[in-house]
């Protein structure tokens, strides 16, 4: 998910949002979803979620996708099935935030 609108290629608005609930109980809408480029890959079925404080990715998607994911509590690595690095997270708070 991201709130980066200008990341989404293949842009497909959806018909009715999808509502989000976020882990303080506070309620978000995803508006649509497409493909996001980064330099070395393509992640599909991205949700473009105005109201989101921080790109979220799923573990389970990721990895469906053939995307690895490692590293520790302080930091991570999802990685794309020829090796390369797709983005690094670091730990604030309780989450693992990452920026492409």
């Amino acid at each position: 998910m991201t709130k980066n609108r200008s990341w989404i290629i293949e842009y497909r608005p959806l018909n009715q949002p999808i509502t989000i609930e976020l882990g303080d109980g506070t309620l978000i809408q995803a508006k649509g979803f497409g493909g996001v480029v980064t330099t070395s890959c393509k992640i599909t079925e991205v949700h473009y979620v105005p109201d989101i404080g921080h790109n979220l990715i799923s573990v389970t998607c990721a990895m469906m996708q053939g995307f690895t994911l490692g590293g520790d509590i302080n930091t991570g690595i999802i990685s794309y099935k020829n090796g390369k690095k797709l983005v690094r997270t670091k730990l604030i708070g309780r989450t693992q935030v990452f920026d492409l």
